[in-house]
């Protein structure tokens, strides 16, 4: 459910039920010391704020079910080097991604549709997109004022809306 393990300051892994469905909204949010968690191929929703904070963070593996990722979910994991999202993924809501200063590596999927705004910013100033994505969607890395450098491995074809704005 909601907040669920909200600002257990000494939680440090969790292995979660292939029961669990939905990750509730800042269900782990201010977890410090959490530096590992184990979604079951069951997850299909990541509520908003539900990682948010998790300064330690370092790795996550998300499931081939999953199909959204909640505003400000993983703000602030300043430890998580890299995402792969799965090809099941339609949405990530905004700020999802923010102030992830060691993000670099990003592998989207062809299956995005939207991307909130400033889902990227604060994360690396260099980062690598790779993946199977014809379409980086609109607002992608709106308002990341520290991008210095961006490689594209896949092929892009279009590039949406704002995806670029603010970017100083």
């Amino acid at each position: 459910g909601e907040r669920s393990f909200k600002n257990c300051s000494q939680l440090s892994k969790v292995t979660l039920p292939s029961s669990v469905n939905e990750i509730g909204s800042e269900s782990f949010e201010g977890c410090g010391q959490l530096t590992r968690i184990n979604l079951p191929s069951s997850i299909t929703i990541i509520g908003d704020k539900s990682f948010k904070n998790c300064s330690k963070l370092s790795k996550i593996i998300f499931p081939s079910s999953l199909n959204k990722i909640g505003s400000e979910s993983f703000e602030g994991c300043s430890q998580l080097k890299a995402i792969h999202f799965p090809s099941s993924i339609t949405t990530i809501g905004e700020r999802s991604f923010k102030d992830c200063s060691q993000l670099s590596k990003i592998i989207l999927s062809s299956s995005l549709i939207k991307i909130g705004s400033k889902s990227f910013e604060g994360c690396s100033p260099k980062i690598d997109i790779d993946g199977n994505i014809q379409r980086l969607p609109n607002n992608l890395f709106e308002g990341f004022s520290q991008l210095k450098a961006i490689t594209f491995y896949s092929s892009i074809t279009i590039i949406g809306d704002k995806t670029f704005k603010d970017c100083s």
